[in-house]
């Protein structure tokens, strides 16, 4: 495997990458959060016997498991990377981390190491959690990820994402003299979100606002993974105020949706000089955005809410003297998005990018 040479170019992705991991990396900074399609449930973790990962990295592993349910964790020989197209096409749609066990004997054997480890690790999670793969490959001193093409499409020509992941949070971490810690002074709040898909009036101001959301989320649940109690539990329950957002957001598309439709008809009907069914679709229509009004003040008053509880949250575990909140380990997912019956998929569908080396 060739190391990649080719320099990275800053792309507004690499600055939200950049941001994201800074924000979580260095414990005295006060950032604003810089915020994926949700995924079925599917955590699995597998050990093959040849390999048992000490108890550190077992602990971690099984952290990402619980606060990343959306992604596959497996461990596998290193001679699946021979076939690598062929295993991403055997797995499917979803999100999968693929371990190799030399990666697993490399973060047993040293702290160093570990922490090196831990370092693509962590990278490799958020870029799956933020949608940009399919599926990362870790052998023992190289990453490598994939992602799956729609027959007709043509293949992403970016393929250094992962190089960007990796390099940004090791920058971090080198300009950091502490461990990856979560900074107290971090905001939870998310009012300000809620107030932004509020005032959104078009789909692609939605859709901006809804990648902002799945990356606040992302962030979020590295502090539920990573951080202490009092950080676990504001992350957690700010998570589930962006989820809840989230499917907020799907709604005001499919409002949208129905809006532009309605005009595309009165349109028609004012060019066949159909006065009467015009009438009707002008007040279907203002009754859609009525209806739609109702519902952007039904966001902003939830995201009030969701910032009071934050802060009564906040006062509560500054106050107590031995804070040890009861939090559930598991982040519920919004709505239903149980994917249908798919397509097999091909091993010419799958895009593996340029191997990284760490």
């Amino acid at each position: 495997m060739k190391p990649v040479t080719s320099h990275y170019q800053e792309t507004r992705l690499w600055q939200n990458s950049r941001t994201t991991l800074r924000s979580l990396s260095e414990p005295v900074s006060k950032t604003s959060q810089k915020q994926n399609t949700v995924i079925k449930d599917q955590a699995d973790l597998t050990d093959p016997p040849s390999v048992s990962p000490d108890a550190r990295t077992q602990k971690l592993l099984d952290q990402l498991a619980k606060s990343f349910p959306g992604i596959t964790f497996e461990i596998v020989p290193d001679s699946d990377f021979l076939n690598l197209k062929e295993k991403a096409a055997a797995l499917g749609q979803g999100k999968h981390l693929l371990l190799s066990e030399s990666f697993i004997a490399r973060m047993g054997s040293s702290d160093k190491e570990f922490e090196n480890c831990k370092t693509m690790l962590l990278a490799s999670v958020l870029m799956l959690s933020e949608n940009h793969a399919a599926g990362v490959f870790l052998s023992e001193k190289q990453a490598v990820s994939w992602k799956i093409n729609e027959k007709d499409e043509k293949k992403d020509s970016e393929t250094e994402t992962i190089a960007k992941m990796l390099e940004s949070l090791k920058e971090a971490k080198a300009n950091s003299s502490q461990k990856f810690k979560v900074s107290s002074n971090v905001s939870y709040e998310t009012g300000e979100l809620h107030r932004k898909l509020a005032r959104a009036g078009d789909k692609a101001l939605v859709q901006s606002v809804m990648s902002e959301i799945y990356r606040n989320i992302a962030s979020l649940r590295l502090i539920a993974c990573m951080g202490d109690d009092k950080e676990r539990a504001k992350a957690q329950k700010a998570v589930r105020a962006l989820q809840k957002l989230s499917i907020r957001s799907r709604q005001k598309l499919r409002h949208l949706d129905k809006e532009t439709l309605l005009k595309l008809k009165r349109q028609r009907a004012i060019k066949r000089q159909e006065e009467t069914k015009a009438r009707e679709l002008q007040n279907e229509l203002k009754k859609k955005q009525a209806k739609r009004i109702r519902l952007d003040k039904k966001i902003v008053e939830e995201g009030d809410a969701a910032d009071r509880e934050i802060r009564r949250l906040k006062q509560y575990l500054s106050q107590a003297s031995n804070p040890q909140l009861p939090v559930s380990s598991e982040i519920p997912t919004p709505g239903s998005l149980t994917p249908a019956e798919a397509a097999p998929i091909t091993t010419d569908q799958i895009t593996l990018s340029e191997p990284v080396t760490f």
